[in-house]
């Protein structure tokens, strides 16, 4: 059944430890057998599906999209809102965080620097990059009898 004007974002591969459970060749297949025009892993920190899901997806004629979630957005939100949060939790919970009697701080400051957020978010994804490309070489580079004979 072709769903073509649809396209899924944020499809998470194998390689999302304990929480995607296709590995990118059956993400490809699903695909093209949906009728999708492309499609997107987004796995959890790390691109380490990227290279099989890229090779997947053009054998089967399906554009390949990748992304990867960090968890740089989660930290803004909860930056942006800790004035909210910090009330909510001391009336559900029925006690004060940061409780005058014992600390000499009684708020929890916040302020965020967007200079210091995208500097934080390009590391992270270049470190990521960085261990998905590294290993992926030295596979390369293996001949699959030499990786096959220590099994």
């Amino acid at each position: 059944m072709p769903y073509a004007p649809f396209v899924p974002l944020r499809v998470l591969s194998s390689y999302s430890m304990l929480e995607g459970a296709i590995d990118p060749k059956g993400i490809a297949k699903l695909a093209k057998e949906r009728a999708f025009p492309a499609i997107a892993i987004c796995d959890r920190n790390g691109l380490y599906g990227a290279p099989a899901f890229a090779a997947a997806c053009m054998a089967e004629g399906v554009q390949p999209i990748v992304g990867v979630l960090l968890g740089v957005a989660l930290g803004v939100l909860l930056a942006l809102n800790v004035d909210v949060i910090v009330p909510f939790l001391e009336r559900t919970f029925g006690f004060q965080i940061m409780d005058s009697d014992v600390y000499y701080v009684t708020d929890i400051p916040s302020e965020l620097r967007w200079s210091s957020v995208l500097l934080i978010g390009a590391a992270a994804l270049i470190l990521t990059a960085a261990a998905t490309v590294y290993p992926a070489l030295r596979a390369a580079r293996t001949a699959p009898a030499e990786a096959l004979r220590y099994e």
